[in-house]
């Protein structure tokens, strides 16, 4: 660990002789939450991708390095034996716009539970530009202080086209690659658990009338993990929606919208199974950086195999981002949805979750983020028998402090609780963490 300890004094030095703007990279702690080092809350409504932007003015490409440490009392979110561990995390990468751009034009977050791929729906894209492209790639090198074994590199890809006719019908085409692993002590396993994902995206809208508007949808998510003994939650999504919408202010719109989902595994362990969503809905969108969507529908989730029921169950979503002033914002986030399992005795998971975030900028150079998340997760057995049910709670407060436009220094605290029916994984876990962020 020396040799890392060097690297990150150098390239600390390197960063205050550089006269340039800042990037932002979160860094994901080993209790799955990512955690940001920018001291700015991005407040689009999808969660960030981890490279927040001040200050780019334009420019077509924007390399970027993050250099951060975390402190964790339980590593393995253990629930007795508990071991600690230093952190250290490099994170250098690069995205690109063309045209130029001022910051990243993806916010959206992946979950590899969720059927289809993403954690909550995408709103439509808004520009006043015809053509659009963009594209971003990142690596974190993370490094143990003491259980070495558990070094890894991981790998993060996105990019965007989109080109905008004169009839003011788009598409959008999205493709995001992720090399990652799951939190430890997900579902039952106990190991580090790493995987490969892509998640791909079409998106098609369709003005026909000052009050009416189409969209459709297509994506294909796909996972799959390294090692064997985790090859049963291998598989391909494949998801098709439709929206209808009906704008009855400016500013407001109402929608109804269908989509399936076909969900296929690899093996025989899983069954596949068929979903389909029915919603309706309100959108609302004051700017990019206030905006609303409510929808309530129902769902359904129809397996492939003989002698398991279908399910169906009431499912919706709530995404709201509010930029009260232009040193306040908020961001609320809630869901009940239907989610693949990660317990081979399982079938599904009815997962309900609310993030509450709440951003301020508190000194000209000094900003504040504070979030609150609760997750319940309850799963549905094939066999006879009691389900599993395991309440998440988070909360986590970040300090960010700008230096110099091109050097932003971040500090924070997070906790996680997993509460379970089965108190064998239960677990607590504090992690606090430290880091330095600038762009090349």
């Amino acid at each position: 660990m020396n040799e890392l300890r060097w690297v990150v004094v150098l390239v600390c030095w390197l960063l205050l002789m550089v006269p340039n703007h800042v990037l932002g990279a979160g860094t994901e702690t080993d209790t799955g939450s990512e955690v940001g080092l920018s001291g700015q809350m991005d407040t689009s409504t999808e969660d960030s991708t981890g490279a927040d932007v001040f200050e780019k003015k334009g420019r077509y490409f924007h390399p970027f390095i993050s250099l951060n440490t975390y402190y964790t009392d339980n590593l393995f979110n253990e629930n007795d034996d508990e071991k600690d561990d230093i952190v250290y995390n490099i994170i250098p990468g690069i995205w690109l716009a063309f045209p130029g751009a001022e910051q990243p034009l993806l916010a959206l977050e992946t979950l590899n539970t969720a059927p289809g791929g993403l954690r909550v729906s995408r709103f439509e894209t808004s520009s006043e530009r015809r053509f659009q492209a963009y594209a971003l790639y990142r690596m974190n090198i993370r490094r143990y202080d003491e259980y070495s074994d558990e070094n890894t590199e991981n790998h993060h890809a996105e990019g965007l086209l989109r080109y905008q006719f004169a009839n003011e019908a788009s598409i959008e085409v999205v493709n995001i690659y992720d090399k990652a692993q799951d939190p430890y002590a997900t579902g039952t396993s106990t190991a580090l658990d790493e995987y490969d994902a892509n998640f791909f995206n079409v998106v098609g809208l369709l003005p026909v009338s000052q009050k009416f508007a189409f969209r459709l949808d297509y994506s294909n998510y796909y996972l799959d993990y390294d090692e064997d003994i985790n090859s049963y939650r291998n598989r391909s999504d494949n998801a098709a929606s439709g929206y209808v919408f009906y704008k009855i202010r400016p500013r407001t719109a109402m929608f109804l919208q269908y989509e399936y989902v076909d969900i296929n595994y690899d093996e025989d362990t899983l069954s596949d199974s068929q979903e389909h969503h029915y919603f309706a809905g309100v959108r609302w969108q004051y700017s990019e950086k206030t905006r609303a969507r409510f929808k309530l529908g129902y769902g359904q989730k129809e397996f492939d195999e003989s002698g398991i029921e279908s399910y169906e169950d009431i499912i919706g979503e709530l995404q709201l981002d509010y930029q009260y002033s232009e040193k306040t914002a908020f961001r609320l986030i809630a869901t009940r949805q239907m989610n693949e399992t990660d317990i081979s005795d399982q079938e599904y998971i009815l997962s309900h979750s609310v993030l509450l975030g709440y951003h301020q900028r508190v000194l000209p150079r000094l900003e504040a983020e504070i979030n609150l998340e609760y997750i319940r997760d309850s799963y549905k057995e094939i066999a006879a028998g009691g389900n599993r049910e395991d309440d998440y709670y988070r909360a986590g407060i970040e300090l960010g402090y700008t230096f110099r436009s091109w050097l932003v220094l971040g500090v924070g605290y997070q906790f996680t609780s997993r509460n379970s029916n089965d108190n064998a994984y239960d677990y607590d876990n504090n992690t606090f963490f430290l880091g330095i962020t600038g762009a090349i």
